[in-house]
């Protein structure tokens, strides 16, 4: 490990060159790269990852509806749906998109006694 300066000398030294260095060098990787290049393998816990154990022996309860409990259409969108601004159109036009599926779908669903 480089010396570290003290705050009162005069002289410069690179703050890159301090501090520990890594267990496993990893030489170059050309961006914009990928997992498959790191030495080691990134881990992003798919397999490694194990909970707390909280939920075990838990079980969840799903309704079919009947009590008309979850038989609602819920939609959030912004302003840009119904006024645009030209600087964020694809934005807006998709949220507009979004608003009338909506709208279409409750429509179909009223039928069934979605509200």
């Amino acid at each position: 490990m480089a010396k570290s300066a003290s705050p009162q000398t005069p002289e410069r030294v690179d703050p890159k060159s301090q501090g520990p260095k890594p267990e496993h060098p990893q030489p170059p990787i050309v961006p914009p790269g990928s997992d498959r290049e790191m030495r080691p393998r990134a881990d992003h816990g798919e397999e490694s990852y194990r909970g707390l154990g909280r939920l075990t022996d838990k079980v969840a309860l799903i309704t079919r509806g009947d009590s008309g409990i979850g038989r609602a259409i819920v939609n959030t969108a912004s302003i840009q749906a119904f006024a645009p601004s030209p600087t964020l159109l694809p934005y807006a036009a998709t949220k507009a998109a979004l608003v009338n599926l909506t709208k279409t779908l409750s429509h179909i669903g009223m039928k069934r006694g979605v509200r």
